[in-house]
């Protein structure tokens, strides 16, 4: 049968297809052809429309650049396959249909062939907005993130004529998704390299550390307070009198001398900058408490780290390729690995998710302005003072309906919020009352959660917090791993070198190209295989992955038309980017040898400080 012919050609890649399950009754319901071919339909409200499958003559298709593609609509099969045939091969083409009864009709009526490529992807599902998730699942591969400076939309004949501004809510959804994507990307090699070697070289105090490892689901069904420090929180930050002893709650630097000033004491102080202005605004002078435990990644300024007066809980970023290469040369577990996303914020959420709590409740994570774009901030925190870096203003659904101002950043929070959410299935509450809207959560004022869900005695967090023991970490054992790092990353400058040497001999001129062209493309194609050899090791895509991504939209960028103009620019490229390599690798390969040579300095302490 053909449904089941289309349902093998879904299964051939499975990895990427997004497809849910329907829900409620039919709301189109197919009734015939006409005689010019037309496809007829009767919707949810009786009216009956008609569309034909006919390719879009005002599209502008590319041979020659490769590009994600969005096709909104499923049902245009002919159009689609038109399209695929006109564009170059080696782009991706992501079919996104958020009519369940267009897409049953076309699984049961036409032959899905497009899906025996493995670069044709189909995204269906009546919440359109899950698109988020999707998107953020996809863009995390490098590959595909490398393609997304060229993106296209095309809309099939039945949302050309009946659901543009459904096309177009889809449209902005992908825009903001993409461009909180690219940022995610857009890390300065320079910043990732003053991360690691700030990681290197507090290895001492992650010895220190107590085992985040022994608190996984300690909190098994508890729940937990997630305070950030947007407005919102200045009308309801004093129910949290009320809560100790009641659930977690874990805390954003941000607010934290706040919440102390006001006699709140958080159980948890979550940091994830490595920059030095999170020790001066957060934690210098600020004479916190010795029952909050400082939760975040050991990339901190060292300074936090020798003035806290409490526990350290100094886990390992998941999802960071540099954390898991930590995380592998000391040996540590994967519940070593929290959640962190981009922000202090996300590191609480990540902590409440670690230690298994539900509901997480969110309060002053706004994500948007408040009255004005002077209120970004919750009162008594360094924002009083010092203002927000200017930022374009967007808009985004608000918590109670209608449109808030916002900004990119705080739309790529919200985004990762959305994803992480939806992923692992959390139950969150967004006790905020204000800002945007977090899909995936259920709105909630702050005191009728607390009355639901906060009314049981916890088990006292300081006194678990101070039984944890500290990682059991070896030594002797680390510093043989460094070494071993050491050998690998003077092996990659000497391949790199060698690679330089390779493209500086590459002639390419108008003479040999007339004779040569399909040697000297091969020749080029070899950057390929000295990229693999990059990505084998996490430090290297860690460091290096936005350089990789750039010189990928460089390459990406010229046309695959054959000239010696657009080969001399491909070699040019790489060039630049085997430079960068070199000199990324070799300061990579000084910081592994200054944390020995601190390792080494601290006689004595073989198995742990």
């Amino acid at each position: 049968m053909l449904i089941e012919q289309n349902i093998e050609n879904l299964n051939i890649h499975t990895k990427w297809h997004w497809i849910s399950e329907p829900t409620g009754k039919q709301k189109m319901i197919f009734l015939g052809k006409t005689d010019k071919g037309e496809e007829v339909f009767r919707n949810e409200v009786g009216e009956v429309i008609a569309f034909q499958d006919v390719f879009d003559s005002n599209y502008e298709c590319n041979y020659n650049k490769r590009q994600i593609i969005f096709i909104i609509g499923i049902t245009s099969v002919k159009e689609i396959n038109e399209l695929i045939r006109k564009e170059n091969q080696r782009s991706i083409f992501i079919i996104i249909e958020p009519n369940m009864d267009l897409f049953s009709y076309t699984l049961h009526h036409k032959k899905l062939n497009m899906f025996k490529k493995e670069s044709v992807i189909l995204f269906n599902d009546e919440n359109w907005q899950n698109l988020n998730e999707f998107l953020q699942n996809f863009f995390q591969i490098i590959h595909h993130i490398a393609y997304a400076k060229n993106v296209k939309i095309y809309l099939t004949s039945y949302y050309r004529q009946y659901e543009v501004n459904t096309a177009k809510s889809i449209a902005e959804t992908l825009r903001k998704v993409i461009t909180s994507a690219v940022r995610m990307y857009g890390n300065d090699p320079e910043d990732s390299l003053i991360g690691l070697r700030q990681n290197l070289e507090n290895l001492k105090w992650v010895l220190q550390s107590k085992d985040i490892t022994k608190l996984k689901d300690r909190y098994s069904g508890k729940p937990a307070i997630v305070v950030a420090a947007g407005p919102s929180l200045n009308k309801n930050i004093h129910y949290l009198h009320e809560l100790k002893g009641k659930a977690v709650i874990i805390a954003v630097d941000t607010i934290a001398a706040r919440l102390i000033k006001d006699g709140i004491i958080p159980d948890f102080i979550c940091s994830v900058e490595r920059v030095t202005e999170t020790y001066d605004y957060f934690y210098q002078d600020k004479n916190y408490p010795k029952e909050m435990t400082l939760v975040g990644p050991p990339l901190l300024d060292k300074r936090v780290f020798e003035e806290f007066p409490g526990n350290m809980l100094l886990a390992m970023r998941a999802g960071v390729g540099e954390y898991f290469w930590l995380g592998s040369l000391l040996e540590l577990n994967d519940d070593s690995l929290i959640m962190m996303g981009h922000s202090c914020a996300h590191v609480a959420f990540g902590m409440a998710v670690q230690l298994g709590c539900a509901p997480i409740i969110l309060i002053g994570q706004d994500l948007a302005y408040g009255k004005n774009e002077k209120e970004t901030h919750a009162s008594g925190t360094l924002y009083d003072k010092k203002n927000m870096i200017k930022m374009e203003i967007m808009y985004t659904e608000g918590y109670y309906g209608g449109q808030v101002a916002t900004t990119s950043t705080w739309l790529m929070f919200k985004y990762w919020y959305e994803a992480e959410i939806g992923k692992h299935n959390l139950q969150v509450i967004n006790a905020t009352e204000g800002g945007a809207k977090i899909e995936n959560t259920i709105s909630m004022g702050l005191k009728e959660a607390i009355d639901k869900y906060c009314v049981n005695d916890i088990e006292n967090i300081k006194e678990v917090v101070n039984q944890l023991p500290t990682y059991q970490i070896d030594k002797a054992k680390l510093l043989s791993k460094l070494q071993k790092e050491v050998q690998l990353f003077k092996d990659l400058i000497k391949m790199s070198k060698q690679y330089m040497d390779f493209l500086d001999n590459l002639n390419i001129d108008k003479q040999i190209f007339l004779k040569k062209s399909g040697f000297i493309i091969k020749q080029l194609e070899k950057y390929d295989e000295y990229v693999s050899q990059l990505y084998q090791h996490p430090l290297c895509v860690h460091n290096m992955q936005a350089m990789i991504i750039k010189t990928q939209w460089d390459l990406i960028a010229v046309e695959e038309v054959v000239s010696v103009e657009n080969l001399l620019k491909k070699r040019d490229i790489q060039t630049k980017m085997v430079i960068s390599v070199i000199s990324i690798s070799e300061q990579i390969l000084q910081a592994i040898q200054n944390a020995i040579t601190i390792l080494e300095n601290q006689k004595g302490q073989e198995v742990k400080l």
